[in-house]
């Protein structure tokens, strides 16, 4: 019996995906190879949660964890968000990073990180990403945050909206100097208050301390807590896009036992 084209079309496409999803990481050795002196891989008897998930997860999770890469399009099911996985426990991650996860393109990392590697790129993932997941109340500050602020500050607080004439430019909380400039107190007062001279508003009569408070900790724990080597793609990379990470050792499907509740 003949098989028509579009069958044949149809039952290759999972094969065709994954080739895609081999190219890409293939592409993203080559790149990490021609950069091999700007940015290695490993740092010899140091342990930089930050660098490790830069050059080993973010290639399909995406510099911001949400899953939004350039891999994204091309695995099947897509990379994890980690900003929403609220049921994915420490142990059930340390589990799928040492050993992959079956029918993904998760590929287990025991022979590049050793078990220490692998506790702190993990831990970076959730004290990072994850908050807003985990946390009811850093939860409730997102939501807050997408009412109030994120009209001027961004989706991703960098201060996107234009400015009005002859004021300060919204405060952009992805800088490397905000951390040391912002304190907790600073910020919350400047949410209750507002700030004379800019286009923030006090909130005092529109939401109650506790929201305040929420708000400011998901800026804090959220928008503010990746380093800037690679929240900051343009100024640490030499004007590379973001979402465009460096190296990447090749990763095939997902070959050992994860939990049923990891994702």
């Amino acid at each position: 019996m003949k098989t028509s084209r579009a069958a044949l079309l149809h039952t290759s496409l999972p094969f065709l995906k994954w080739c895609a999803a081999l190219m890409l990481s293939l592409s993203a050795v080559a790149i990490g190879v021609a950069h091999a002196g700007e940015r290695p891989l490993r740092i010899p008897g140091v342990i930089k949660p930050a660098l490790l998930y830069h050059n080993y997860c973010s290639v399909c999770h995406g510099d911001h964890g949400d899953g939004r890469s350039r891999a994204q399009g091309s695995l099947v099911p897509p990379p994890l968000d980690f900003t929403t996985a609220s049921n994915l426990t420490r142990d059930a991650m340390i589990t799928i990073v040492t050993h992959g996860k079956p029918n993904t393109a998760m590929t287990a990392w025991k022979t590049q990180l050793n078990e220490k590697e692998t506790e702190a790129v993990v831990d970076f993932i959730r004290e990072t990403f994850m908050q807003a997941a985990i946390d009811p109340r850093i939860a409730r500050g997102r939501t807050l945050y997408g009412h109030n602020c994120a009209t001027c500050h961004g989706e991703k607080g960098r201060g996107t909206a234009q400015p009005i004439a002859n004021s300060v430019p919204p405060r952009d909380f992805s800088a490397p100097t905000v951390k040391s400039d912002l304190t907790r107190e600073r910020m919350i007062a400047s949410v209750t208050n507002g700030r004379t001279g800019t286009t923030m508003l006090a909130f005092a009569g529109k939401l109650p301390t506790e929201d305040i408070e929420a708000v400011v900790d998901y800026i804090r724990k959220v928008l503010m807590a990746a380093p800037p080597e690679f929240m900051s793609g343009t100024r640490a990379y030499g004007g590379r896009e973001r979402d465009t990470p460096l190296p990447a050792p090749a990763a095939g499907a997902g070959n050992g036992k994860a939990p049923a509740s990891g994702k």
